[in-house]
This record gives structure tokens, sequence and C-alpha cells, in this order.
């Protein structure tokens, strides 16, 4: 018998990590669209059925996606510092926890690697913190019991569920938009550089993450489209923003369109 108690527990548990994993899909829209907050406003509003008709992804590898988007980008202008990748090897490390986690943590590695040939300043030590990450995430995931327990059995658990219908629209429609939307060189600028930012990290930070979702969707099956439902949710806002589909802007884009 659940008591009155209990029940309360679950239902704080379930909305306080759904508005987590909205601001996550907030966060990944405004990396992947600087210059169109409206954008990451509708993203967000787009969630509430979402987490009710798929459930709430893992927001490990949400922010997993989040940060992959944001180390190419580099809103703030400049280049990431120690502080930066102690933090996001210990966020790959946590990703390896499950498969899907996992391969978007070796996306994250990625980024970080992929970070010091784009332009821009030099990242010191990218190199070395990029293969921090996929080395800790690995060890993680060979610890998990999802995954095994030794580098031998490090294949990723393919999920034999068929994918429901809900999901594949989600990830048909949130493909669609991606790969429909034009580029465009933002106007938006640096946090701390004050300088406009870059149309090649902005293309790079749409392009890999694109890619990374549809790797870990193509191994995991079901479990990668819950897990990648908040990049499809990002880029459903964005490809309705940059249409004008939205009447009304939901917050002060800075470029007109």
């Amino acid at each position: 018998m659940v008591s009155i108690g209990d029940g309360f527990g679950q239902a704080f548990n379930l909305a306080w990590r759904a508005g987590v994993a909205t601001i996550g899909v907030w966060a990944l829209s405004r990396e992947l669209d600087p210059d169109h907050p409206s954008s990451a406003g509708l993203a967000a509003g787009l969630t509430i059925p979402a987490w009710l008709m798929l459930g709430i992804p893992d927001l490990v590898a949400v922010f997993a996606l989040v940060l992959t988007a944001r180390v190419l980008l580099r809103p703030t202008g400049h280049a990431p510092h120690f502080l930066d990748f102690l933090m996001l090897f210990g966020l790959g490390v946590a990703a390896g926890r499950t498969s899907p986690g996992w391969l978007l943590a070796l996306v994250l590695a990625f980024a970080v690697a992929r970070d010091r040939r784009l332009e821009g300043e030099p990242s010191h030590g990218a190199r070395l913190s990029a293969l921090a990450i996929a080395a800790g995430t690995t060890a993680m995931a060979a610890r998990a019991s999802e995954v095994g327990s030794g580098l031998g059995s490090l294949i990723p658990v393919i999920d034999p569920q068929a994918p429901s219908l809900g999901i594949i629209t989600l990830v048909i429609v949130g493909f669609i938009a991606a790969v429909s939307t034009p580029p465009y060189t933002p106007i938006s600028k640096g946090d701390l550089s004050k300088q406009p930012l870059s149309a090649r990290r902005l293309q790079s930070a749409r392009r890999i993450t694109l890619a990374g979702a549809i790797i870990v969707i193509l191994v995991t099956r079901q479990t990668g489209m819950v897990v990648t439902a908040p990049l499809w949710l990002a880029w459903i806002g964005i490809a309705l923003v940059a249409r004008r589909i939205v009447p009304l802007p939901l917050g002060p884009d800075t470029r007109r369109r």
C-alpha cells in the first residue's frame, strides 16, 4: 500500500526531474539557435506533452547534449578553462552509467577535441581532456551492469522493445526540422568577449549534436530515441520560429526575421 507521503514524494521527484529536463531543452535550443530566444521558449513549452507521452529522459545524458553544443558554439567567446574541463569530465563519467549516455559522452569528448580546430582562442589541454573524458566514461560504462563488467563486453545494450508511434513521430519530425532549417551567421555576441559568435562554430554544434543523436538511436533504438528527445524538441521549436509559423515571439529575439 502506498502512503500519502510516498505518493507526494514520487510526485515531487517527477516534478523536479521534469523541470530540470525542460531547462535542458531550453538550454540546448539557446545553444543551437542563439539569435532567437523564441525558439527556446517554444521548445520548452513542447516538453509538457512530450514528458507525459514519453517519460522523462536521463538528465545526465540531456546535459551531455547541451554541453556538447556549448563547447562547440562557445557562447562566452572564450576557450574552456581547467574548471570547465573538470566539469565536462565529471559529466562524461556520470553519463557512462547507461549505454546512450556513454555514447553521448564519447560525442562530448569528440566535441572537446574538435573545439581546438575551430576558430577562436586556442583551448589548451583540449586533447588531453577529450582523452580523459573518453577514458573516464568508458571505465564507468565497463563497471555499469547495463553494459558489462569488462572492457571486452563494451557493447551497448539494444532495447528489444519496438519504438512507440509517438517517439518515432517525434524523431522523424525533429530530424526533418533539423535538416531543413537553413543555417545563418549569428549576430549574437559572446557573453564575455562581446564579439559576434562564429557561424562555423554554430554549424559544427548543430551537425555534431545531430550526428551523435542519430548514432545513439541506431545503436540503442527506443532507449536512444527517448534520451535524445530534447534535441528533437529543440529542433522543432527552432524550425517553427525560423519559418515564422509561431505568430508571436516568446522572447526578445536578437535577429529580425
